[in-house]
């Protein structure tokens, strides 16, 4: 084996085991030294920031009274900038929050202000160790709050069905949350706060609601007030209930001398089909009716007419995909005064009855020709009804001069006459 052979053989293995040494310092540095930060953070103007910071060492840490942590703040990302936060100098509106020797460095600001729009890099320093780490933060300070997000079911939700409001946002300051205010509070209310990472928060409210047809299209809002008296803008939503129709009390039949109409109205989501019967028979199979219907948001009106009321009346059905509902109409019919309204003589008293026919029952009132009775002493009425039948009695010593006569009114309209007298 010649010399230089034995030369070439040993540098070979030099060069191999310097190249193996820095691969192995490189991957020892790159394990040992790592800092861990978010690499943006925000924050709202006059409230708080804490800036999560965690940092590797390789060899084992000495007490935080021996280990200082510093701060830089800079515009740029390739520079260290002038020093923003020393743990060895007591701050008023900067403080350390963790503990170094445990690797902790995170800083807490209060009162951020917009020049304190920066980046910021971390240093370590020991007594054998001192290490800038090229790790950074982005800080954007805003003026303005972010908005709320609300969440309502993500489907249109059947009556009675229990569901669950949402209302949340995020912020950068744990020990003064925002406080969310719902614009209506239908339900209990739970609060929770839950750490997002990154050193972002997030608060949530919610409230649990049991559904009814009252709460379709309602409009709720939620919007968050700050402790620095910002206040966030308002997210809104609407809700949207489905259920089975329901039949409106306005619905009804009133006749006239050539025709007789009909209206049902009925409130559902979605909105109804109307359809109308006679006696178990489809009004649509049979003739001389005429139907029209309308509708507007969830209301919807049928409108029937026809030349005569069929044998025992008419009713119609609301029907959607959550049910379907009947109702017999009424029939409103302005005042009829019987003829057996009239006015008995007695031995000292006189006994008047008005008897009416009215759908709606009608209102009674009493007239002389000196006015209003009920604003006369001497008289006493006394009224009664069954069905869409009312007699009103009115008892009196004397005939006022001029006779009596009765009125009755309702929303079809009124008539009044005048009683004749019987007896001696």
């Amino acid at each position: 084996m010649s010399l230089s052979f034995l030369f070439s053989s040993t540098m070979d293995q030099r060069h191999n085991i310097f190249i193996a040494f820095l691969l192995k310092g490189l991957q020892y540095s790159s394990a040992q030294y790592n800092l861990d930060v978010p690499t943006k953070l925000w924050a709202m103007k006059h409230s708080c920031v804490v800036i999560p910071c965690s940092y590797s060492y390789s060899d084992p840490k000495p007490p935080s009274d021996r280990i200082t942590g510093i701060w830089f703040s800079s515009i740029t990302e390739n520079t260290m900038g002038p020093q923003f936060i020393n743990s060895r100098t007591p701050e008023i509106h900067t403080s350390f929050i963790g503990d170094l020797s445990n690797g902790n460095c995170s800083i807490k600001i209060h009162n951020v202000q917009p020049e304190n729009s920066k980046i910021y890099k971390f240093r370590v320093e020991m007594a054998h160790f001192k290490y800038s780490y090229w790790s950074s933060v982005w800080l954007n300070i805003s003026d303005n709050p972010p908005h709320p997000i609300v969440i309502f079911p993500n489907r249109t939700t059947p009556e009675a069905t229990e569901v669950t409001l949402k209302c949340s946002t995020v912020y950068t300051c744990p020990s003064d949350p925002p406080d969310l205010v719902w614009s209506s509070l239908l339900g209990q209310v739970n609060v929770t706060c839950i750490y997002e990472g990154a050193g972002v928060w997030k608060v949530e409210s919610k409230q649990v609601i049991n559904t009814s047809r009252k709460h379709d299209g309602m409009s709720i809002s939620c919007h968050a007030n700050y402790s620095s008296g910002a206040k966030s803008q308002v997210t809104r939503r609407n809700l949207s209930v489905i259920y089975k129709p329901e039949i409106l009390h306005k619905s009804h039949c009133k006749k006239n001398l050539s025709a007789i109409i009909c209206e049902c109205a009925a409130v559902s989501n979605p909105p109804a089909n109307i359809t109308w019967y006679h006696t178990g028979i489809n009004v649509t199979q049979t003739s001389g009716f005429s139907i029209h219907s309308s509708s507007s948001g969830s209301n919807m009106v049928s409108s029937l007419e026809g030349m005569m009321m069929p044998p025992g009346g008419l009713w119609c059905i609301a029907s959607n995909t959550q049910g379907s509902v009947t109702h017999i109409l009424p029939i409103y019919e302005k005042p009829q005064i019987l003829p057996e309204s009239q006015c008995n003589k007695k031995i000292g008293a006189i006994d008047c009855d008005c008897v009416v026919i009215a759908n709606p029952p009608a209102i009674i009132t009493w007239r002389s020709t000196d006015g209003n009775i009920t604003d006369i002493s001497g008289f006493s009425v006394i009224s009664s009804s069954r069905g869409p039948k009312m007699v009103t009695r009115l008892e009196s010593a004397v005939i006022p001069p001029g006779g009596l006569h009765c009125t009755a009114s309702n929303r079809e309209g009124s008539v009044s006459q005048k009683l004749s007298i019987y007896g001696k």
